[in-house]
């Protein structure tokens, strides 16, 4: 069984290498700040080592640059993060489809289940649908719900809601699949198209702790459009890494959902 999909683990390298990388940067820059200064005061063996590809530069404008690494390295956690949960999310659907043999193969299972059900309806089944199909009158409403109740308790009907379900199949995988697919799109795929529940909150920040799993994500993506789009907004270091956590708690319940769910064969050829 599986515990964990090949784009799950991809994404846990992946943010595991920002958190790295956001350690590397937070003990880099007090050191270097450490060392201007013991230069500074003239200090025995404190000097700048020559940085890596580029030529050595004025402690003055080290001293500028490390001034709002915070600030910076909050957008840049923002952006890696969400890019590589956005990729994240498109790999696991492909993951899902080659499990099943691949996308027209899924879409057809399905398809190709409902239709033998529409052709193979037992005469008890008629005997409830016939008493449903007529326009609704109240003073019948207690009749329906007998009817309807029995039709869904038979394992071998469908409502027609349900036979939605190969054109539904077919819109979500033929989505994100495609370039037309954007990540705005993830929360309603997630709770309409995968049956997910996205109302837990998870956060324990201040400024997200009453937001749940839908909400959080919108706000991340909000804050990760405008730092794209040039608006600069000042983000916080501690609600950047709580925003990163999010993610990784978010794929973690992505992952069990879809594996429970959605990762069971529905046909022996492979």
């Amino acid at each position: 069984m599986l515990t964990h999909t090949q784009s799950f683990n991809r994404l846990k390298k992946e943010q595991q290498e920002i958190l790295d990388f956001a350690v590397l940067v937070c003990h880099a820059i007090p050191n270097i700040k450490k060392t201007i200064r013991g230069e500074e005061e003239g200090i025995p063996y404190f000097s700048l080592a020559n940085p890596d590809y580029f030529s050595k530069e004025a402690e003055d404008r080290i001293k500028k640059l490390s001034k709002h690494y915070k600030e910076n390295l909050s957008k840049y956690l923002i952006i890696s993060s969400f890019s590589f949960f956005e990729a994240y999310f498109k790999a696991v659907i492909e993951e899902m489809m080659d499990f099943h043999g691949g996308k027209e193969s899924l879409i057809n299972n399905v398809k190709e289940r409902h239709k033998r059900m529409l052709e193979t309806i037992d005469d008890t089944v008629i005997l409830d649908k016939r008493k449903l199909q007529e326009p609704p009158k109240r003073k019948n409403k207690m009749r329906y719900e007998k009817h309807i109740s029995q039709l869904q308790q038979n394992a071998s009907y469908r409502m027609p809601s349900e036979l939605f379900a190969a054109i539904g199949a077919k819109y979500i995988l033929d989505l994100v699949s495609s370039d037309r697919f954007r990540s705005a799109m993830i929360p309603d795929l997630l709770e309409y198209g995968f049956l997910m529940d996205l109302n837990s909150k998870i956060n324990k920040s201040h400024d997200l702790r009453e937001k749940n799993l839908k909400e959080t994500f919108d706000s991340m993506r909000d804050i990760r459009n405008r730092i794209s789009h040039g608006d600069n907004p000042t983000i916080d270091f501690a609600k950047a890494m709580d925003y990163v956590r999010f993610l990784r708690n978010f794929a973690i319940k992505i992952d069990k959902h879809l594996i429970e769910h959605f990762f069971v064969l529905e046909s022996s050829s492979i």
